[in-house]
């Protein structure tokens, strides 16, 4: 009898031990493991850009420096650029007031006569273009035109692809009628994907007020 109660005693002496080791390494798993693989990203802050002239407004990640305007971008009504400070990657804002007319001129909408402007004088503008494809996107409820291609960069070794998004906004104002605007986000070939999310953001936070 005496054989058997240390013999259980050791028993449970075991049984005890094994029970605080798990316990140990559970909260060695959960603390140490755990934490360890669990990457927090951190909040990106945001600016707002806003024209009260156009009465239009959109946010912008911090990780994107607001570039000044020159003399030259102004004749060209570019009313926005940045650069992405870790990447380079390059994104601007024009507009072109009075496009009514273009109706006049060609036949289809005015959605659908920038279109064809765009795959009929892009490919000259940029050495090698290549289109990768065209797609649809609604910019504040309104349609407008997305488009992707590539093309060789300035020092003739760099592929380079850009985003070029199209829409409209039609205004009460003579002066204006109505606008088209044209947001670019350009970088290189390699780089693009990794800052494309961002463009999308922007794009998605156009307002007209």
């Amino acid at each position: 009898m005496f054989l058997y109660d240390e013999y259980m005693k050791k028993i449970f002496y075991y049984i005890i031990i094994f029970i605080v080791l798990a316990i140990i390494g559970g909260i060695y798993y959960f603390y140490f493991y755990h934490h360890k693989t669990t990457v927090i990203q951190p909040q990106i802050k945001y600016y707002t850009y806003k024209n009260d002239d156009l009465k239009l407004s959109f946010g912008y990640p911090e990780t994107f420096q607001k570039i000044k305007l020159t003399d030259e971008d102004k004749k060209d009504k570019i009313i926005f650029r940045a650069e992405e400070i870790n990447l380079g990657a390059l994104i601007s804002l024009r507009y072109e007031e009075r496009v009514g007319i273009l109706k006049l001129a060609q036949k289809g909408s005015i959605l659908d006569v920038l279109k064809q402007n765009f795959n009929d004088q892009y490919p000259k503008r940029y050495p090698d273009f290549k289109k990768e494809r065209e797609e649809k996107i609604t910019i504040n409820g309104t349609e407008g035109a997305d488009f992707y291609f590539t093309y060789l960069g300035a020092d003739q070794k760099t592929r380079m692809k850009q985003r070029f998004v199209i829409f409209t906004h039609e205004y009460d104002q003579k002066e204006l009628g109505e606008v088209a605007f044209y947001f670019s986000f350009q970088s290189k070939e390699q780089d693009f994907e990794k800052v494309n999310s961002d463009f999308q953001k922007i794009i998605d936070s156009i307002k007209f007020f």
